[in-house]
């Protein structure tokens, strides 16, 4: 626990050295999770970002999973998203995006590991622009670990993602590598509060922008 604190802090630190060259976000989120069906569960998560060192609103953002398990805990599931960003000051953009994806879980002692490989379409201004015509398409994967212990006031974890674009279509700095670090205190049985950072990055391009993200996040669980 200690040497995970010293990482964070390690890190929080080296990035306000950089300030002028990258920018630092805030996201606030909410989930709720539940069954829907006999083996279908979902997920409701509606988020606020915050940009411009987090003094200016980016995007409002609500999504949308159903996930039905194939193998024990390991299975596929749908996903959908609508969010307005506000990054532009000339306008807004209005994004939906639908994607599949599959997950496998794996738990070795107090380790919990997963994957998740995500294929997703997104819609810029549905029907009025160029990327609301056409989609933008990606491919998504995510590897994750968290240490949960019986009497741990927090629950440590760490995760890498990478974004791929696929196709020609205004692919110019879609591919990205996002890094978290986070921990989660579970306040009841059925609800808990995260906190993470997050280092996000575009790659194969000649100037890239680097974005850290203080993510603070709470949890419901519904029987």
């Amino acid at each position: 626990m200690t040497r995970f604190k010293a990482v964070i802090f390690h890190l929080l630190i080296m990035n306000a050295l950089l300030a002028q060259q990258q920018d630092f976000h805030t996201w606030y989120n909410v989930t709720i999770k539940g069954e829907l069906f006999k083996n279908v569960s979902y997920e409701i998560e509606p988020e606020l970002r915050l940009f411009d060192n987090s003094g200016r609103l980016g995007s409002v953002l609500a999504d949308i999973k159903l996930f039905k398990p194939i193998i024990k805990k390991n299975g596929i599931g749908i996903i959908y998203r609508y969010q307005t960003d506000f990054y532009n000051p000339d306008y807004n953009a209005r994004i939906h995006r639908w994607g599949v994806y599959s997950r496998l879980r794996k738990k070795i002692g107090k380790l919990k590991c997963s994957y998740r490989a995500q294929l997703q379409a997104e819609y810029e201004n549905y029907k009025t622009t160029r990327n609301g015509m056409v989609p933008q398409m990606e491919h998504r994967h995510k590897l994750a670990a968290k240490w949960e212990g019986k009497n741990w006031i927090v629950n440590p974890g760490m995760g890498v993602e990478y974004f791929f674009s696929i196709g020609s279509f205004d692919n110019h700095g879609k591919w990205k590598r996002r890094i978290t670090l986070s921990i989660e205190h579970e306040l009841t049985k059925n609800t808990s509060l995260l906190l993470a950072y997050k280092r996000h990055n575009k790659f194969n391009v000649s100037d890239p922008n680097v974005v850290n993200i203080l993510l603070m996040g709470i949890e419901f669980k519904i029987k």
